[in-house]
């Protein structure tokens, strides 16, 4: 009886010292897989308390965060797929999360030998040097946004891989559509022209080929449609992605993957700094008085860069200011240059 009444004691002891908001600060590392977790836990002074792996599930990172961590802990991890839902979780037991870019991360610390324990280390380490490259966390809805753009991109890069099918097939059978350009074959006329194909003109296989990929383009258009839709309702009450769409060759879709992409736009602090979180300026290597300028970084954001890149293809006619820099400096450079200046400036004006 007594030794139940001890161990008892000495449970609630140790939980109130877990959630004491006083105890002295820890530093957790947290390096996330999609179905493990291996953590580490040092002291202010580097001490390595403890460092364990678990399965990664809802239920074992609940138990993980209820018993081993507390309110003064810091918590560090890396971009992933699954780290914000994990740090959701985590938040509500530790003082701060810090979420880092796992190439700034690898820049910084580098070892010879690379294993689980040593990357949650590291991480712990960064964050108690105050060394850790954090990164902007998204809220709930910048997340969602950027889930619904990021799947829509994806259907619509799947979209052309099944074009690019297509034409491959007509092409080893030396067959001519009779339209002008490339995309034309899917317009109005070039899709009649492929639904009345005969074994006259190509053989039962690549028939069959064609069929297949025309099939799956109709599926892929529904399913754009219906994510087309779902950010058009998302956007409506939203007066950044209205404002947004004033500007030439801006859609609800390229508006919403930009307020997905920059998030809390005030974290910028200038708009220079918002295209380059885009990928959008010029890489530079410099070396005492040599300075050389190259393609554009490709940073951040991918699927809103490609959609400001193609928003940029349409300002050829555009009245506007826009087009006018866009022909002066196609008039000078090539189109692809002029294309990505376009799409430079217009993250600016965003």
């Amino acid at each position: 009886m007594n030794a139940t009444r001890n161990k008892t004691k000495a449970a609630k002891r140790t939980r109130a010292t877990r959630k004491a908001p006083n105890a002295a600060p820890r530093f957790v590392g947290l390096d996330v897989h999609k179905h493990e977790i291996t953590y580490c836990i040092i002291d202010d002074a580097g001490k390595i308390l403890e460092r364990k792996r678990f399965l990664l599930n809802r239920d074992t990172l609940h138990d993980f965060a209820r018993n081993k961590l507390r309110t003064s802990d810091q918590a560090a991890l890396e971009s992933t797929t699954n780290c914000w839902a994990v740090a959701e979780i985590v938040r509500e037991h530790v003082g701060r999360v810090v979420v880092s870019n796992p190439m700034a991360t690898k820049a910084i610390a580098q070892s010879k030998i690379k294993t689980d324990k040593v990357d949650a280390l590291v991480l712990a380490q960064l964050l108690r040097c105050d060394f850790f490259p954090e990164v902007w966390q998204p809220d709930v809805e910048t997340r969602l946004r950027r889930q619904l753009s990021g799947r829509r991109a994806s259907l619509v890069g799947q979209r052309t891989k099944l074009r690019n099918r297509i034409h491959g097939v007509l092409a080893m059978r030396l067959s001519d559509p009779p339209v002008k350009h490339s995309s034309g074959l899917f317009s109005k006329a070039g899709r009649a022209w492929l639904d009345a194909l005969t074994e006259k003109q190509i053989d039962c296989d690549g028939l069959d080929m064609i069929a297949s990929d025309l099939r799956l383009l109709d599926a892929l258009a529904g399913e754009i449609d219906r994510f087309d839709h779902r950010l058009a309702k998302l956007g409506y009450d939203d007066p950044r992605v209205k404002l947004l769409m004033t500007m030439p060759g801006v859609s609800v879709v390229v508006a919403q993957a930009l307020v997905a992409a920059f998030g809390d736009i005030t974290r910028f602090k200038s708009a220079d700094k918002a295209a380059s979180y885009l990928g959008l300026t010029p890489s530079t290597k410099q070396s005492a008085k040599t300075c050389h300028h190259g393609p554009i970084t490709k940073r951040g954001n991918s699927n809103a860069r490609w959609m400001l890149v193609q928003a940029a293809q349409h300002m050829l006619r555009q009245p506007g200011p826009l087009g006018h820099f866009f022909r002066r400096l196609k008039s000078r450079k090539n189109h692809n240059i002029a294309v990505v200046a376009t799409a430079r400036k217009m993250a600016m004006i965003a």
